[in-house]
């Protein structure tokens, strides 16, 4: 016990461990809760963590995936060609009417 922390060292079957690429230990109070959770590793055959008390432990495996999420460009240009065809409808109804009073 170093500092108030005993490392506890539980072996693992190789097989299990490789299925996972990061560790950790949850504490299980007396009524079957998860109380706390504390980040372990995976040295040799041995998933190790440190706590301050003896008591009821799980380890959990997961896969973390460190990506980076780009998201997907959204905006279609739909304000654009609405100006573009309002834009449109104005030029030519003036020039229907320029041509209306031209030719009249």
């Amino acid at each position: 016990m170093e500092n108030g922390k005993f490392t506890i060292s539980i072996r693992i079957d190789e097989e299990v461990a490789n299925k996972y690429n990061s560790f950790k230990a949850a504490y299980i109070n007396d009524e079957g809760k998860v109380e706390e959770v504390i980040d372990a590793s995976k040295n040799d055959k041995y998933i190790t963590f440190e706590t301050t008390h003896l008591s009821t432990y799980s380890v959990i495996g997961y896969n973390a995936i460190a990506t980076e999420i780009e998201n997907p460009q959204t905006g279609d240009n739909i304000i654009a060609y609405a100006l573009l065809g309002i834009i449109s409808i104005i030029g030519l109804s003036g020039a229907s009417v320029y041509m209306k009073k031209r030719f009249n």
